[in-house]
């Protein structure tokens, strides 16, 4: 990591593959060619990969030893399941990501890999493609039960979040939020955080996540 700062710079390149074919093809149209003209979406991917992998070469080229983290967004799961199948994702997605991923290596900095939802069944995939940290923990999703997660997969990933926003922030009161952020805490580790804030979360349930935040990492030290 680099000594310019005390707290680590991300640089979101985004690089959204999976969600870029669906934009251009459609959802139910891409979800039925992965099925019946696999060549094609294969083909999509390659060329949607390969802009999306100049442009991260061309972002950490000019922000060389000026980046920590690259944050990369494709949610691959809904609220009870994958949206493709573990086999589909280790055919079509994997590969791609691996190439993204190679990429990111070469400038020494580490991955910050982005997908809402159920997506337990594939985390080991992302920890063996070489991502550093999973985010945004979506508790509430199926198969995402943070002491799970921790025993099975702590020791060789970050998590980052963890912090319900579809119940907790949004309908509880300030002191659940804060009771929420030590849970997830002493599960997950040091501090914890959350995925993008709605608006429909509360301005005092914000700001009582991240004075709660503040008087963790003071007591951890």
């Amino acid at each position: 990591m680099n000594s310019h700062s005390e707290f680590a710079i991300i640089g979101g390149v985004w690089a959204p593959i999976f969600h870029d074919v669906c934009w251009l093809c459609g959802i139910e149209d891409t979800n039925v060619n992965l099925l019946i003209e696999p060549e094609i979406v294969e083909a999509l991917i390659r060329r949607v990969t390969d802009f999306w992998i100049a442009y991260t070469r061309k972002t950490l080229e000019a922000a060389r030893g000026r980046i920590d983290i690259v944050e990369n967004c494709n949610c691959f799961g809904g609220q009870k399941d994958l949206v493709i199948s573990p086999a589909v994702f280790r055919k079509f997605m994997k590969p791609a990501l691996k190439r993204l991923y190679d990429t990111i290596k070469e400038y020494d900095v580490l991955i910050f890999q982005h997908s809402c939802g159920a997506i337990e069944p594939i985390i080991g995939d992302f920890i063996e493609l070489g991502a550093d940290i999973i985010n945004p923990v979506q508790v509430s999703a199926y198969g995402m039960d943070p002491i799970v997660l921790k025993k099975k997969y702590g020791k060789d990933v970050t998590f980052c979040g963890g912090i319900d926003t579809q119940r907790v922030l949004p309908f509880g009161t300030a002191e659940e939020v804060r009771a929420e952020c030590r849970r997830i805490s002493g599960i997950l580790g040091d501090g914890g955080g959350s995925q993008a804030l709605e608006d429909d979360i509360p301005e005092e349930n914000v700001h009582a996540m991240f004075d709660e935040g503040r008087m963790i990492k003071l007591r951890i030290g």
